[in-house]
């Protein structure tokens, strides 16, 4: 998320939603998840977006968006 964010290839904004999310994901999942937070975290869909990013940017929004996702799976059980 630091090097996406470093590289401007995500807006301050964006990548401080997905650290908030993540902080509360943390905070969830010590209490048995939620499935509204898992909404929301599947609502980052990274991938749908078209990015100005070289290869290297990609692949790190690929395995973020894939983390975010795990994270959401792990949220609704």
């Amino acid at each position: 998320l630091d090097q996406l964010l470093r590289d401007e290839i995500i807006e301050k904004e964006t990548a401080k939603n997905i650290a908030d999310k993540l902080t509360e994901a943390t905070l969830a999942m010590e209490t048995g998840g939620s499935r509204r937070l898992a909404r929301q975290i599947d609502g980052f869909n990274l991938l749908s977006k078209e990015w100005d990013a070289d290869q290297r940017s990609k692949v790190r929004l690929e395995k973020l968006d894939v983390t975010l996702k795990t994270i959401a799976e792990g949220l609704r059980k």
